[in-house]
């Protein structure tokens, strides 16, 4: 989430890879399992002008992005941050506040100290992992300590200028950027550029893009900030809410992509929620349901949460409990 230089053009690593024991080889840097209770938000930003692709020249980054951003739910989950390679602690920076950038004026409280809380790895050979954005006080490692694969440096946080809960992991060879997915700079739409991420690891961060993070039944409508704090917890309807409703949110959506939230109760009309993006969209949430009018009727209950793109739809999910 750093938001830094833009870099004009990406390292040609063809020297590098012509003797494979000099290329840098990464694991997943969470523990977690990605796609269900963590995600890549976003990629390094491939376009060097002013718009943003990622390395399958998706959506999934914003101009001048220069890392990936492995995000969490909300500011509750506690998600460790693991090493994704060996090598030797360079320095570390803990104390800085959780605070997430959604204004001006926090964006400029934390000039300087965009990374927030994390570490730099030497990994040798020229090469560096960064970590940002760890949560305060977490920080496990200190300057001169060797890590293994998969130590524990820290805790998922939101300090520096996070927009919302995440590890962003740069890489570095001789102090230039490198995006792990497609190191060699290149970007052919297929998300098969040359990777630095192990094959285990290329399997679990299979591309994706898009992904719905939360589809949810409350007994309210929750704000956005009550959403970004883990107020909205897994409860199962009762006959005793005051209201029945469904929150759905997806990431890294397309202009014109038009997501759809269906609830039904038994003997009732649908109620329905239908939002065509008008632009481009890191994160959209959603919300569909009714207020009690005496009891609830007995019956099955669904919903369906549906992301469309160009008539196909391209991400769903469905609800379903029984009021008995």
């Amino acid at each position: 989430m750093c938001r830094l230089m833009k870099h004009v053009v990406l390292t040609l690593l063809v020297l590098l890879f012509a003797s494979p024991a000099l290329a840098l080889e990464l694991e997943v840097p969470v523990a977690c399992s990605v796609g269900s209770d963590c995600w890549v938000q976003q990629y390094a930003d491939h376009d060097p002008g002013k718009g943003a692709t990622d390395f399958a020249c998706g959506v999934a980054s914003y101009d001048g992005h220069d890392g990936t951003d492995f995000r969490t739910l909300n500011t509750a989950s506690k998600i460790e941050v693991i090493a994704a390679a060996a090598g030797t602690v360079k320095a570390v920076r803990d104390g800085v506040p959780d605070n997430l950038v959604k204004t001006e004026a926090d964006r400029d409280a934390v000039k300087s100290i965009e990374c927030g809380n994390g570490m730099v790895i030497d990994h040798g050979d020229g090469w560096e992992t960064q970590y940002c954005h760890l949560r305060k006080g977490s920080v496990a490692v200190k300057a001169g300590d060797r890590v293994a694969v998969g130590t524990r440096l820290g805790v998922v946080g939101y300090s520096g200028d996070a927009a919302f809960p995440d590890v962003h992991l740069s890489v570095r060879k001789d102090g230039q950027k490198i995006d792990p997915f497609s190191a060699d700079g290149m970007t052919d739409c297929k998300a098969a550029d040359r990777s630095l991420w192990s094959a285990k690891a290329q399997k679990t961060l299979a591309y994706q893009g898009s992904a719905v993070l939360l589809m949810q039944w409350a007994e309210r409508v929750y704000q956005p900030d009550e959403m970004d704090g883990g107020a909205l917890s897994v409860k199962e309807p009762a006959a005793d809410w005051p209201a029945l409703v469904v929150h759905a949110e997806a990431i890294n959506l397309y202009t014109d992509d038009t997501l759809v939230l269906t609830v039904k109760i038994p003997g009732q009309e649908p109620v329905v929620n239908r939002v065509v993006m008008e632009r481009n969209r890191a994160l959209q949430r959603l919300h569909a349901g009714k207020k009690k009018r005496g009891d609830w009727p007995k019956g099955l209950y669904e919903s369906r949460f549906e992301v469309v793109r160009q008539g196909v739809v391209m991400l769903e999910r469905t609800l379903k409990f029984e009021m008995k």
